[in-house]
């Protein structure tokens, strides 16, 4: 089995969805869940906080207006003896998030009647009741049909119910309208962001070419003691080549027209001519857009900047230096594209990021992606991450950081 810490990607609440997006009971839930996580689940306990629009009673979960809160999935445990622990995992990271009331949405796709998800589902529903968090109700999902396991009514039928045709559910048009489209299988997803690998010598051509150009960015830097010329010409070399990055990102993020979905087309293009080198930076212009893009995030300070930029609110951004955030100012868009475009070129520029330069495009978009409450893609992208360059720390830190389920924008308390 997975650990849980690997198969546990928390969804926090997205900015633009709780509020916006409404459901009208659990047949809307089953229809949703696909498009929330960005991929239609199999063999997994899906955990569903739910609430109430602001003014309302406390949410239920067939009342009409119910609104999904944080959302997370586990992997069916393949032992009994496993039960029990991923039950615990689960538990205390959902109580991190304080909930009054949760639903389960388990999925199967074994044979008919083998019921794979009962233990999970109902040593997680023990847990939270002992805890004293409601659970609304618990739903099994499989074969297109859906059934309630804790309802003694006579008005679910022993064969369930039919999962509605999207196309039926209001909540699915707003997904849509949000460019957000479920794909058939989780494992999909890195396909939409993995690095290709390009023929031979173009390859080592590239990544030699971020190397060198990124090596010139993190040297721009202040290194040690330097006075008079010297640290003129730092700092001005400095100036240029960030002002060559910055240029690079308004382009990543202005040009183009939005894309529908993810994988969808769009005009940006990583391997677009990139911008011509500074006056007196002494460099070479690279092959390519992408190259620039991957190379500027060797600049940590550049890249915390586009981070907060891209997530406005996560970093004060007057802990940065000044002189890179007024620049920034004048040149980047004052407010970000919708979200599905900056994702699809994001994931366009970790698809054309060389093998071993990766690593900060990739920590880049699953920033974001966190930041606007795709969990799942976050994981993915940091496993290609860390696959890229095990020991990048950012990538390192947000891993540790979705294993705990910390919402990016749950403020501390006072």
């Amino acid at each position: 089995m997975t650990s849980p810490d690997q198969c546990l990607p928390h969804l926090p609440e997205p900015p633009t969805l709780p509020g916006t997006i409404s459901l009208r009971g659990p047949a809307d839930v089953v229809a949703t869940l696909p498009y929330h996580l960005g991929y239609q689940p199999t063999d997994s306990l899906v955990v569903i906080g739910l609430h109430s629009p602001p003014g309302t009673q406390r949410p239920s979960s067939g009342a009409h207006g119910t609104q999904l809160g944080f959302v997370a999935r586990i992997d069916l445990p393949t032992r009994l003896d496993e039960v029990w622990p991923t039950a615990d995992h689960v538990v205390s990271r959902v109580l991190a998030q304080t909930p009054q009331e949760v639903l389960l949405v388990a999925y199967e796709s074994g044979p008919a009647g083998s019921r794979p998800s009962g233990p999970l589902s109902s040593a997680v529903r023990d847990l939270l009741r002992d805890a004293g968090v409601e659970v609304a109700e618990r739903l099994l999902v499989r074969d297109g049909r859906f059934w309630s396991l804790d309802c003694a009514a006579t008005c679910c039928p022993v064969e369930g119910l039919p999962v509605p045709d999207p196309v039926e559910v209001p909540a699915v048009a707003d997904y849509v309208l949000l460019g957000r489209s479920p794909l058939r299988h989780r494992d999909e997803l890195a396909g939409l962001i993995a690095p290709s690998e390009e023929d031979g010598a173009q390859d080592d051509g590239r990544r030699a070419t971020v190397v060198e150009l990124g090596r010139a960015f993190q040297r721009s830097g202040p290194r040690g003691p330097a006075t008079g010329p010297r640290l003129v010409g730092r700092s001005r070399r400095r100036q240029l080549l960030r002002d060559w990055g910055l240029e690079a990102w308004r382009s990543l993020l202005t040009e183009g027209s939005p894309p529908s979905r993810l994988d969808g087309a769009d005009r940006w293009s990583p391997l677009a001519p990139a911008p011509a080198a500074p006056a007196g930076s002494g460099l070479a212009r690279p092959p390519d857009i992408g190259v620039l893009l991957a190379a500027s995030l060797r600049d940590v300070t550049l890249r915390d900047l586009v981070i907060t930029w891209l997530c406005p609110g996560s970093l004060d951004l007057g802990l940065l230096d000044p002189d890179l955030v007024a620049r920034a100012q004048s040149v980047l868009p004052a407010d970000p594209p919708q979200e599905s475009s900056v994702v699809h070129r994001l994931a366009a520029l970790c698809r054309s990021a060389p093998t071993g330069t990766a690593a900060a495009p990739l920590t880049v978009l699953a920033n974001v992606v966190w930041w606007h409450g795709d969990g799942a893609l976050a994981s993915t992208a940091l496993d290609l991450a860390l696959a890229d360059e095990p020991d990048y720390r950012l990538a390192v830190l947000l891993e540790r950081m979705l294993d705990l389920a910390i919402s990016p924008r749950r403020q501390p308390t006072t």
